[in-house]
């Protein structure tokens, strides 16, 4: 979906909001989620506060996005981690990985909070927008954590 697709009414544009959701077919206009057989959707967006440099009419300005995404198909989970690029091995857990955002979308769950963890490029799920990001795989319930910024 391109990014003229996404109408900047239906994004959190209120530095201090987060909104959260459930809905597969907005999540789908924000990020990539083309062939992939999806069955639950928990994801948060908002804007990344820098203070008085702040930007509130370019709303693609510092956005995030981040996704707890429960893929139906544990072949398409593991074809994430042979496709997508291993980009280290947290040791120790990382409090900008795991942010009080990721603990409320996941309810705690346990892949995110144990290490040593693997973070993959988000490379399945970034848009033109949304261009950077992270992901953690959980091979066993087929669920992947998803996290994008524009900046």
């Amino acid at each position: 979906m391109g990014c003229d697709q996404i109408n900047k009414d239906d994004i959190a544009t209120d530095k201090k909001q987060i909104t959260y959701s459930t809905d597969i077919q907005m999540l789908a206009k924000l990020i990539n989620l083309d062939e992939l057989d999806v069955s639950e959707v928990n994801w948060a967006t908002g804007m990344i506060d820098r203070g008085d440099s702040y930007l509130t009419d370019e709303f693609t300005n510092d956005w995030w996005l981040t996704a707890l995404i429960t893929l139906k198909s544990h072949q398409q989970v593991i074809s994430l981690q042979e496709n997508c690029k291993l980009l280290h091995i947290l040791t120790e857990l990382d409090d900008k990985l795991i942010s009080n955002v990721s603990k409320t979308l996941t309810n705690n769950s346990t892949f995110i909070s144990t290490v040593p963890m693997q973070v993959y490029d988000a490379c399945r799920f970034k848009t033109d927008v949304l261009a950077n990001g992270s992901l953690l795989i959980d091979s066993k319930t087929n669920k992947v954590f998803v996290e994008l910024y524009v900046n």
